[in-house]
């Protein structure tokens, strides 16, 4: 399954310009993409991202179907308990390497209902 289509991509970039534009406060984002370990407890829930060009890296906001990889802003609980969550980036090329048992990979929550950052982050307290 791929984790990034050309839907999440347009929503990524609308968020981040958003954000771009008016940087105060995070936290009432709605979540567009929610990543998961499916061996585990590992989850990234996924309010932005930067979309970077092959050259060298920068943001390409206008080629940003062709990204070679992606800046995402979420919320990362990797399970390994209470008060272990936070805030922060994350690279999907750093997603997609990760390698789970059996040759498991991260995957995107294709029916995630696309809750509020807010929201998320009281229910993983």
């Amino acid at each position: 399954m791929m984790l990034m289509t050309k839907e999440i991509a347009r929503k990524l970039v609308k968020a981040d310009k958003a954000f771009l534009a008016d940087p105060d406060g995070r936290t009432g984002d709605e979540v567009l993409v929610k990543y998961f370990a499916p061996w585990g407890a590992a989850t990234w829930w996924i309010v932005s991202g930067t979309p970077l060009d092959a050259i060298n890296g920068e943001a390409d906001y206008e080629n940003f179907e062709n990204a070679k990889d992606w800046h995402l802003f979420g919320y990362a609980d990797l399970g390994m308990g209470p008060g272990c969550a936070e805030l922060g980036y994350v690279l999907l090329s750093e997603l997609e390497g990760i390698n789970g048992p059996f040759g498991l990979k991260i995957e995107r929550d294709r029916w995630y209902d696309g809750k509020g950052l807010a929201e998320v982050m009281k229910e993983a307290a």
